[in-house]
């Protein structure tokens, strides 16, 4: 599976891309370590707002 180019926001951990149709789409990647100290990220795609991304 290929990542997708993701460009940042002016909005911390929100990133906008343009899917395969040409429109421009939204996705949040949230960095965090767990209770054992290993970096882990929380990835969601496919938001058609930054603003819905953001609630996510």
């Amino acid at each position: 599976m290929v990542r997708k180019k993701l460009n940042s926001t002016k909005k911390e951990n929100i990133y906008w891309y343009y899917d395969t149709n040409k429109k421009k789409k939204y996705a949040f990647r949230y960095k965090f370590y767990d209770h054992t100290g290993v970096r882990r990220e929380k990835t969601r795609q496919n938001f058609s707002t930054s603003t819905e991304a953001k609630k996510a």
